[in-house]
C-alpha cells in the first residue's frame, strides 16, 4: 500500500475512532509504533500488529511490516509470501505479494498476488528504466527493443505486450526537450501506432503542466521548449484547438 493511501486510512480510522472509545485510540497508537518500528525490528513490529483490535488495521499494519522486511536480505521471500497469504480480506494478500514482488524485484512473487499479479509484473518490467535507458535514447533504437522485450520476458510478460511498449515509448518521449515523434513512423504495427498514441497523451501531458502551472505563453510569445513538437502538424494541432480551449484558463485549486 502506497504512503499515501496508507495515511488517508490512518486518518480515516482516527475520525471513525474518536467517538469509539479508548481501544480505538490505542489502536492507533500501536499502529503507528508498529510502522514506526517496521524498518529496524520488523519481526517485533509483526507481533505488535497482532495486537490492534480494528482487523482492518491489523491487516494494513502487517502488510507494512512485510513491505519493511522485504528490505531484508536475510528473509527468504518464501517466508514474506506466507506471511501475506495470511492476510485478509483476500485483496489484501495480494497486495501484500504485490509489495514484496516489488522491493525484492522478484517476479515468483508476482505469481501470488491475485487480481494484482499483472499489475505486478508490468510495473516489474518498467521499473528499471534509469538502469539501462539513456538520455539521448530514440524510440527505434533496436539495441533498446531488445532490452525492453528482454525486460518484459523477465518479468513474466509477453514481449509484445502494448503495454510496456507504451510506457517504454512514453519515457523516451519525456526525456526529449520537444516532442519528436518521427522515430515512431519507421516502425513495424503495431509498435508504430501505439507509439504515436503515447505520443499524443504525453504532449496532452504536457499541455497540462503548462495550462496547471500558468507557463503557456497566453499573450502570444513563443513557446517554451518542452511544448516544441518536431515536424508534427497533428500535435501542432492538438495545441490549437487546446489554446481555443482551455490552455489560457487555469485550473482551480480544489
Amino acid at each position: 500500500m502506497s504512503a499515501n493511501r496508507r495515511a488517508a486510512l490512518l486518518l480515516l480510522a482516527t475520525a471513525q475512532g474518536c467517538g469509539s472509545g479508548p481501544s480505538a485510540s490505542l489502536d492507533l497508537l500501536r499502529y503507528q509504533r508498529a510502522l514506526d518500528g517496521a524498518a529496524s525490528d520488523p519481526a517485533a513490529a509483526w507481533d505488535a500488529c497482532a495486537t490492534l483490535h480494528d482487523p482492518t488495521l491489523q491487516g494494513d499494519c502487517r502488510m507494512a511490516v512485510v513491505e519493511a522486511w522485504a528490505g531484508h536480505k536475510g528473509t527468504a521471500t518464501s517466508d514474506l509470501l506466507a506471511r501475506c497469504a495470511g492476510l485478509e480480506p483476500p485483496w489484501m494478500a495480494g497486495e501484500c505479494a504485490f509489495q514484496v514482488g516489488e522491493r525484492r524485484q522478484d517476479p515468483n512473487a508476482c505469481t501470488q498476488a491475485g487480481d494484482f499479479a499483472d499489475d505486478c509484473r508490468l510495473h516489474l518490467a518498467t521499473a528499471n528504466f534509469d538502469a539501462w535507458m539513456p538520455k539521448d535514447a530514440r524510440v527505434d533504437d533496436p539495441a533498446l527493443h531488445q532490452r525492453m522485450a528482454a525486460e518484459a520476458s523477465a518479468a513474466g510478460l509477453s514481449d509484445d505486450d502494448l503495454r510496456v511498449w507504451s510506457a517504454f515509448f512514453r519515457r523516451v518521449l519525456a526525456q526529449q526537450p520537444a516532442v519528436d515523434r518521427r522515430g515512431c513512423r519507421v516502425l513495424l504495427a503495431p509498435l508504430d501506432e501505439a507509439c504515436l498514441a503515447t505520443g499524443v497523451l504525453h504532449y496532452g501531458d504536457r499541455l497540462n503542466m503548462a495550462r496547471d502551472q500558468g507557463l503557456y505563453p497566453c499573450d502570444g510569445g513563443p513557446l517554451p521548449n518542452f511544448l516544441t513538437t518536431v515536424e508534427d502538424p497533428e500535435l501542432d494541432a492538438i495545441r490549437t484547438t487546446r489554446l481555443a480551449r482551455d490552455l489560457c484558463t487555469r485550473r482551480a485549486e480544489p
